[in-house]
């Protein structure tokens, strides 16, 4: 028997299952859900602290899981959708998160990038539509610490930052988010571990993570399909308004807009995901590492969104 692989975030959501899921194993498969089973967010957690992220089915059951896919999506980002909130952000976060993941595993492929491009205009819409979206995306723990997870929430916090700040062009917001959600391309597929605190690396590695926004930017910049405002974001994202920031040291003037945005949100992410913060302690110490690294329009806004979450 022939098997495909469908990606764990892409299974979420109330509906059941009509396809049977397997493991792959060095010799074999193992038969993990049948047909019939929901996919519930038990099942998620486990496999996620198994750091399983890819499930196969038999390949003739493709057309199947494609109409879950559909179903999935029209639940999630439909007006007329009859699901809850946070049903509805939980797919949605899984589908956007996919569509990362098939960026950052083919980044030359120009389908996987509109299609990533196609599902965070539909996630943007929905951040925008709905007042509890954000807490709700925000209540999904990254428990493995996902790099394609972590972008996801930075783009989240992106979006909901801007609007804040009153930026409201809608092609913008779009941009925002899809450069947020891309903007660790350079940490994907390297040997170095950057899922713990920078204060923990050596000089040699703190070197090598200083390097991963000009190492992104500069292996996408031949691809003609992406947008140059999504290259700029994942280029700035680190720089600080002082100029301390990396990889180019810029001033505050110099640094993109969307960038800064997506800076803040990254600084705020990355305490809570890689550095193991309570959401308290990292609002605390956002506030405070940012003063005088970033617009303090924006610090005091996004303040402001993580104490209504």
């Amino acid at each position: 028997m022939e098997y495909t692989p469908v990606r764990v975030s892409t299974l979420r959501g109330d509906q059941k299952i009509d396809f049977d899921l397997y493991v792959k194993l060095p010799t074999k498969y193992i038969h993990y859900a049948r047909e019939g089973s929901q996919f519930n967010k038990e099942r998620i957690i486990r496999l996620k602290e198994k750091k399983v992220r890819k499930l196969y089915i038999p390949a003739d059951q493709e057309e199947l899981y494609q109409n879950y896919i559909s179903l999935n999506l029209d639940n999630a980002f439909s007006k007329d959708s009859s699901a809850s909130v946070e049903s509805r952000a939980h797919i949605a976060q899984g589908m956007t998160q996919a569509s990362v993941e098939e960026v950052f595993e083919d980044p030359g492929s120009e389908s996987a990038y509109n299609h990533a491009k196609e599902v965070t205009k539909k996630y943007t819409d929905f951040l925008l539509s709905n007042d509890k979206a954000l807490s709700s995306i925000m209540e999904i723990q990254n428990t493995d610490k996902d790099l394609a997870h972590h972008c996801t929430r930075v783009a989240s916090l992106s979006v909901n930052l801007a609007i804040e700040i009153g930026l409201s062009d809608k092609k913008q917001l779009e941009l925002l988010a899809l450069g947020a959600s891309l903007h660790d391309f350079g940490l994907y597929d390297t040997d170095l571990n950057w899922q713990r605190p920078t204060s923990e690396m050596t000089p040699e590695e703190l070197a090598l993570y200083k390097e991963h926004p000009k190492k992104g930017a500069e292996s996408l910049q031949d691809k003609k399909h992406l947008d140059q405002a999504v290259i700029t974001i994942i280029m700035e994202h680190e720089e600080l308004g002082n100029g301390k920031g990396f990889p180019q040291g810029l001033q505050d003037k110099k640094i993109d807009r969307l960038a800064k945005i997506v800076g803040l949100c990254n600084l705020y992410d990355r305490l809570v995901t890689f550095e193991g913060r309570s959401d308290e302690e990292a609002i605390k110490q956002m506030a405070f590492d940012s003063v005088g690294s970033f617009p303090l329009e924006n610090i005091n806004a996004l303040k402001k969104i993580l104490k209504s979450l």
